[in-house]
């Protein structure tokens, strides 16, 4: 069986709840669209990662792992990486009582219940592009600590210095006991 195959299979429910089917050429995507959503199931090949995302028709999208971090529920239950091809059907059930679970949370179709959980998912989305920059000059900084360019590493430990490790924060000590 294909992606689209299982998905068909576990995913029924939606047709029963009024959604219909959209056809998609991407053989690793997978539509249902009731009035103003499409609720979005992808298969990354490359890392067998399967998802789920709830898109509203004017381009808004909200991934499931966002909606269960609304709902204090754990968020890697919104999607879910396969070990092998094999377990493909495994990791489709699996997203299928997923989404259940989310369809009894919360009304998606309705306009502000989407818009909050929009609002929550762009935020934790920006939440999390900022800590990544932050690790990110993190690593530089401890790059320019061994390189010797102390100036640098003192600007950038000092720059997110609450987000600093213990030996981080040592290091900047040291500069900054050393630079006077």
């Amino acid at each position: 069986m294909d992606f689209r195959d299982v998905c068909q299979k576990y995913f029924g429910y939606l047709l029963e709840d009024g959604y219909e089917i959209l056809v998609e050429k991407n053989e690793n995507c997978m539509e249902y669209k009731k009035g103003n959503l499409i609720i979005q199931l992808f298969f990354e090949k490359q890392g067998y990662e399967i998802y789920i995302c709830v898109t509203h028709i004017d381009g808004r999208v909200v991934r499931a792992y966002d909606i269960l971090a609304y709902f204090d529920m754990d968020s890697q239950r919104g999607g879910y990486q396969i070990p092998r091809l094999g377990d493909l059907e495994k990791g489709i059930c699996y997203l299928s009582k997923t989404l259940c679970c989310i369809l009894k949370l919360v009304d998606v179709s309705d306009e502000a219940n989407f818009q909050k959980l929009y609002d929550f998912s762009t935020n934790k989305q920006s939440d999390e592009a900022k800590l990544l920059n932050i690790q990110r000059e993190l690593r530089k900084a401890e790059k320019c600590w061994k390189e010797h360019d102390y100036k640098q590493a003192e600007y950038l430990l000092q720059k997110h210095i609450k987000y600093l490790s213990l030996s981080q924060k040592m290091k900047l000590q040291y500069i900054q006991k050393h630079n006077r």
